[in-house]
């Protein structure tokens, strides 16, 4: 068996079992992740006032895990976690979208291979009959069961050794083009979900952090002359918040729209291959006799 059949049946072999525990391993990376930033932080790049005193100018724990971190003005350190706020969920759900991505560029290499695997006859004189698909027909079928070259092989065959019509077959191929179009669809329904819930986790963050700037400073728990700096720190990683998951969501929308339009090719390529190595190859009983007779 090649290279490719081997890929492609392993990963049958595997399924949705292989990719309902890719899921949880990216979702567990992602907690992994957001934990490694709660223990390694803080992460921030302070700046030196011309009267020496060093102040934060920029403080990522905040803006990716909305960690506060900061020295009072009673050289306390106030350190406080939030290992459930809504970067945290952002965080998880943006790394289930990258194991989503790997689960689909996977499927696209095995798809690809599969159109070098030599399933057709592909030098210029072959011709063939319906006594010549059964092979390729059983061939198709020993290789993969799902992919989508394999599967149109087969169909075409089954339809012509069934009807003798070029015709039916290219409208079965015209049909079953459409399906594949319309299933490869449908596979990418949980990374649409991902892309939209990620950017409405940002303007939620967003909305969470404004209201908790405005309620911290009507609270009376800092003085007035203190209470400008806690606050706007509040409301800067409120709406960094959008940021950081607009720019998850951009990330996973390159990936997945680079994907599926290389598995929407792969399908066009697999239509093309079928019709100049197959269909075109075809030939009708009457064509055949009409052949055997001018011999």
């Amino acid at each position: 068996m090649s290279q490719a059949a081997q890929s492609v049946r392993t990963r049958e072999t595997l399924g949705s079992v292989e990719r309902f525990w890719t899921l949880v391993l990216a979702g567990c990376l992602g907690v992994g992740f957001v934990v490694m930033l709660n223990l390694i932080g803080p992460l921030q790049f302070k700046t030196t006032m011309p009267s020496g005193k060093e102040v934060v100018s920029v403080d990522l724990s905040r803006i990716l895990v909305d960690w506060t971190y900061y020295t009072d003005e009673e050289n306390r350190v106030i350190d406080e976690r939030n290992p459930l706020s809504v970067q945290a969920f952002m965080w998880v759900a943006m790394f289930i979208g990258m194991g989503e991505l790997w689960i689909r560029w996977r499927a696209l290499r095995s798809e690809r291979m599969l159109l070098h695997a030599g399933l057709l006859p592909e030098d210029e004189r072959s011709l063939l009959t319906a006594e010549d698909l059964r092979p390729i027909y059983l061939h198709a079928r020993g290789l993969s069961r799902s992919s989508t070259l394999p599967v149109l092989v087969r169909r075409l065959s089954m339809e012509f050794r069934k009807s003798k019509s070029i015709d039916r077959v290219n409208g079965l191929l015209d049909t079953s083009l459409e399906l594949f179009l319309h299933q490869l669809d449908l596979r990418y329904t949980l990374m649409r979900y991902l892309v939209w819930v990620i950017p409405t986790l940002g303007f939620v963050g967003t909305v969470i952090g404004i209201a908790s700037a405005m309620s911290f400073a009507g609270s009376g728990a800092v003085e007035m002359e203190n209470l400008l700096a806690p606050t706007t720190q509040r409301l800067a990683v409120a709406f960094y918040t959008t940021l950081v998951a607009l720019l998850q969501s951009g990330v996973l929308v390159l990936g997945m729209n680079s994907l599926q339009a290389g598995e929407e090719k792969v399908i066009n390529d697999a239509g093309q291959y079928c019709l100049e190595n197959l269909v075109m190859r075809l030939m009708e009983p009457g064509q055949l006799e009409a052949a055997k007779g001018k011999h």
